[in-house]
This record gives structure tokens, sequence and C-alpha cells, in this order.
């Protein structure tokens, strides 16, 4: 009897010793040693995250902005007749006068010089006597100077005109504005830094209601390239 119960104790422990073999830590499979992190693959180096471009470079996004060029090109609106019309305008610019501006498509700018410019109405030909002028004077003209000098340009300019009152005037840039007393012809005095300097309109009756809308968008467009801002503010 005490060898069965002797025997019965060593099959026991026997299948004890089996059971705990099973659990042996070494054998983990996918429950190793949680303190073992799985190994990272090392950064690609084109990977340069948000600010990433194709060719390998970063964006800082601390680049100056470049400054679109003009269109050649545009699309205005005059009105004729209490009716909006739709019209092309065409880029006219002068570097060295710091100023650009767009131009109705049926008028012909010509550089008559380096301080005038000319607007011509060009309805089908070139209209001689109806267009706009534009004049720099030189830079160290006095508004007196420019106005009670008998004998400068400006006074063979406005020979024959009055200065508008000022509830009657409808350029409001302009320092002086003056119309003709005989004809319709209007004179507009400006400054740009030291620089003064005319716009005027000549016409005659049959093409007033045509050509002066056309002119103001001249005017309307009118930029100085110097100082980044528009004559009609």
């Amino acid at each position: 009897m005490k060898k069965l119960l002797v025997i019965l104790m060593v099959i026991m422990l026997v299948f004890t010793l089996v059971a705990c073999g099973s659990n042996d830590p070494a054998d983990n499979g996918d429950n190793g040693n949680p303190n073992q992190e799985d190994p990272v693959d090392p950064p690609d180096g084109n990977d340069n995250g948000d600010n990433g471009n194709d060719d390998g470079t970063v964006d800082n996004g601390n680049e100056d902005p470049v400054e679109d060029p003009a269109e050649p090109q545009i699309e205005d609106t005059i009105e004729l007749e209490g009716m909006e019309e739709p019209i092309t305008l065409m880029l006219y610019e002068d570097k060295d006068a710091s100023f650009r501006t767009y131009v109705p498509s049926d008028f012909l700018a010509e550089k008559v010089s380096d301080l005038e410019h000319r607007f011509y109405a060009n309805y089908v030909n070139k209209v001689e006597d109806v267009y706009m002028q534009l004049y720099f004077f030189p830079e160290n003209t006095t508004e007196d100077e420019l106005l009670n000098d008998a004998d400068n340009q400006v006074s063979v300019l406005l020979k024959g005109m009055d200065p508008v009152e000022e509830d009657f005037r409808y350029y409001d840039w302009a320092i002086h504005e003056l119309k003709s007393t005989d004809q319709p012809r209007t004179a507009l005095v400006g400054k740009h830094g030291d620089t003064y300097f005319v716009m005027t309109l000549y016409y005659h009756g049959e093409y007033s209601e045509g050509f002066v809308p056309r002119a103001n968008k001249i005017m309307e467009h009118f930029y100085w390239t110097d100082t980044s801002e528009y004559l009609m503010k």
C-alpha cells in the first residue's frame, strides 16, 4: 500500500513539473518582453513634412511676395446715354515717368516727349483734335510760377480757361480744375511728389458724350508705380 502511494506521488510531481515548464518566460511568442520596442525605421532624408517641396527644399514661408505684372488688357464698362456699355482697355506705361494706366482700345496713345503724352480718339481713324494730353512740368517749378508766369508752358495750355468754382468741381484729385469759356475743354492740374502736371481734355460737341467717359477711364486707372498709389484715391 505504501508503494502504491509513493508511485502516485511521483506521478503527480512529474505532471506538476511538466505544467510549470510550459509557462517558461523565455518562450513568449507575441507576448514577449513588454519593455522591448519594435525597431523604428530611420527617417527618409526627402521627407520634409508639410513644408516640403517636390525638389526636396523646405518652404520657410518667409519669402518676399512677387508682384504680378500688370495685365496687358482688361475689361471695364462706361456709361453712354444712361446705359452701361462694355469697353476694352489696353495697358500703357512709361517707366521713366513712373506711371501706368489703361487706355480704351479705340484710343491711340502716343508719347510725344519725355514730358508729354497724348491719347487720341481713334474711331476708325485718328481724330487729331480730340485727345487727352498729359504734360509734366520740370521738378523745380513752383505753383506760383505754374499759374502766374505768362511765359511758361502752362499759360499756353490754360489760355482762355477759367477756374471752376469749388461746388461745381468734378475731379477731387486735382489741385485746380479749369474750363474753357468758348469750347468744351477741361484742364486738371495735379502734383505728384515735387512734380506738377496737367491733364487736358480737348474735344468738341459731337464727340463729348463718348470721349469724356473714355478719358475718365484713363484717369481712373492711372497708377504711380514709384509710390504704389492711384491718382484717384
